[in-house]
C-alpha cells in the first residue's frame, strides 16, 4: 500500500531550478523530496495504533521506499517493509472485525502543509537562498 503526494507551488524556486544543470536540479529535488518525506513517514509510525505492547514491529517498518522520477516531477513511496507489511493493508482499510485506521491517509492529509513548507525550506537552502 502507498500513498501518493504531491507539492505545488514555489514557482520561484522551480524558476531557479530550471536555471541549473538538468542533473543538479534533479538532485536538489530528490534530496528536498526526501528529507520533506519523513514528516509523514513518522506521523504514519504514530497513528499505528494496535493496543497495548502491540504494534510497534509494524511501526518500525515504515520507510521511505523509493524516491523515483515521474511524469510531471518526482515521487516519494512511503509504506511498510518486509515480510509482514502486508498487514498494513489492514490498518489502512480495516476488516470485518476491525475499523480502519488510516494512519497513512491521515497522515498525509494532517502533514501536508509541513511537507511543502521544507520542500521549498531544502530547495532554498541547496539553491543557496536560505
Amino acid at each position: 500500500m502507498k500513498i501518493k503526494m504531491e507539492v505545488q507551488g514555489g514557482q520561484a524556486l522551480v524558476a531557479k531550478l530550471q536555471q541549473t544543470e538538468k542533473h543538479i536540479g534533479e538532485t536538489y529535488m530528490v534530496q528536498a523530496l526526501a528529507e520533506a518525506a519523513e514528516i509523514p513517514r513518522q506521523d504514519i509510525q504514530e497513528r499505528i495504533n494496535l493496543g497495548p505492547g502491540r504494534g510497534g514491529h509494524l511501526r518500525d517498518t515504515i520507510k521511505v521506499r523509493e524516491i523515483k522520477k515521474v511524469s510531471g516531477g518526482f515521487s516519494a513511496d512511503i509504506g511498510a517493509t518486509g515480510p509482514k507489511a502486508f498487514i498494513m493493508q489492514f490498518i489502512e482499510r480495516g476488516t470485518r472485525r476491525m475499523a480502519a485506521q488510516a494512519p497513512m491517509r491521515k497522515a498525509i492529509d494532517a502533514t501536508q502543509h509541513a511537507v511543502e513548507q521544507k520542500f521549498r525550506e531544502v530547495l532554498s537552502r541547496l539553491l543557496g537562498r536560505g
